[in-house]
């Protein structure tokens, strides 16, 4: 049964939004992002390293110290051994894992990671059942769903969760939670720790989702860490939550299950790669959880500012404060800004929201995941800097940014032409070559 946004668009189901004619798919919105960093590199080119401001709370940092370079002149595999266990403990320990039973694994992607787990714990033909913060599960569960040729009923409540562990009971293969939603809002520990229970209790084996869950919950909500809930696999992102590391992914859980999934990741090739692993072993050790909570309090100041310039109606409330906006919500500023009300609107409300973002990466060097963020990211705009970023840009910068980056886009959101190449740039021929 096909579902429509409040425009009266088609949902397309595989990635939650409705697509346009402009960004019609991945290959369109891959270019769109390559748009967006040819951009980038010429401000940076242009106004220098610090004109750009990160809004996408995230930090990813290389923190080599001097003397790593020689750990890894000794080989790609020879060096990785060198630091391979400290690494493995504190990676175990930020997951709140038991040495005795449990492992990490680490991987060039927290997607892969995800993607690699459910290849593994899903079996064919069978139904994963999925509980996540509204709006849904990230995009890689159903990626990895597909690649074991399972089926993914996705919920967004308890209730709708236990109906499906009870439709499907015999059918269902493994269970995937996600702990913390796009918003960052994490699901409350009671909700968690009965999703938990009523998937034990039917034999199913647990897979969490905590790429960003795996620090803000601890720390922000005060929830145990991954491990310590009793699932048998979880995996993390390494750039998010406080941790600011490289963009990297670890999974972790009961020790036989993890050979099995890294095995299998080997073979797609999608392991870590040396250097890359000892950039990790530094973000580990330099992890403060002081960060996470000054970024929140930088967090609620945006937010707090941007109510009084948009009206809360317009703004979403996040565990880490900033700002964020649906892109529906985006489109209908635009629509009120550019006088078009009754009006059908040309461009999809995905659309809408990263010509605002590109608008405000292009003019004031504020960098979203909907500006520049690959297929299978989430395009509603958040702009919620890392404590890093504080300095570059005061609180009511920005939020004058995203209100000037509103009025730019309103003058063209009528006209789907103007929009296209201002999203597309010089790739219009290669979305349009027909």
């Amino acid at each position: 049964m096909e579902k429509f946004d409040r425009f009266g668009n088609v949902i397309d189901e595989s990635c939650g939004y409705a697509r346009g004619d402009i960004l019609k798919g991945p290959v369109e919105e891959m270019y769109k992002g390559m748009w967006a960093l040819e951009l980038l590199k010429r401000r940076v080119e242009e106004k220098g390293e610090r004109s750009v401001l990160c809004g996408i709370g995230l930090s990813n940092e290389f923190p080599f110290k001097g003397e790593d370079l020689g750990k890894l002149a000794t080989g790609e595999f020879s060096g990785f051994c060198l630091f391979q266990e400290r690494l493995s403990n504190l990676a175990l320990e930020f997951l709140g894992g038991d040495p005795r039973k449990h492992s990490v694994t680490f991987w060039n992607r927290g997607t892969a990671g995800i993607v690699m787990s459910l290849s593994v714990m899903a079996k064919r033909g069978s139904i994963v059942v999925a509980l996540a913060p509204p709006p849904k599960s990230h995009s890689s569960i159903m990626v990895g769903t597909e690649l074991a040729g399972a089926e993914l009923i996705d919920c967004i409540d308890i209730i709708d969760f236990k109906a499906a562990l009870e439709k499907f009971s015999k059918q269902v293969s493994v269970v995937v939670i996600t702990g913390v939603g796009v918003n960052r809002m994490a699901i409350p520990l009671e909700v968690l720790t009965e999703a938990i229970t009523l998937s034990k209790n039917s034999g199913l084996p647990i897979f969490l989702d905590d790429a960003s869950g795996a620090g803000v919950r601890p720390v922000l909500f005060g929830q145990p860490k991954s491990l310590q809930l009793g699932v048998d696999i979880a995996v993390m992102s390494t750039e998010k939550g406080g941790l600011y590391g490289p963009r990297l992914g670890v999974v972790g859980g009961e020790k036989e299950l993890v050979a099995k999934i890294s095995s299998k990741g080997v073979m797609f090739g999608a392991e870590i790669r040396p250097p890359m692993a000892l950039s990790l072993l530094r973000a580990f050790e330099n992890y403060d959880p002081n960060n996470l909570i000054k970024t929140k309090k930088w967090g609620d100041e945006l937010y707090a500012l941007a109510v009084k310039r948009f009206g809360k109606e317009w703004l979403e409330p996040m565990a880490v404060g900033g700002i964020y906006m649906k892109i529906e919500d985006c489109l209908d500023i635009l629509i009120e800004r550019a006088n078009a009300k009754g009006k059908k609107p040309v461009i999809t409300p995905q659309e809408a929201c990263v010509s605002v973002c590109v608008a405000l990466q292009e003019d004031d060097g504020i960098y979203t995941i909907a500006s520049w963020g690959p297929p299978g990211c989430t395009f509603d705009m958040r702009v919620r800097p890392a404590w890093p970023e504080h300095g570059k840009m005061s609180s009511e910068e920005i939020v004058s940014a995203i209100d000037r980056a509103f009025d730019r886009v309103a003058k063209i959101c009528m006209d789907k032409k103007k929009v296209a190449e201002f999203l597309l740039g010089k790739y219009m021929d290669m979305v349009f070559r027909q």
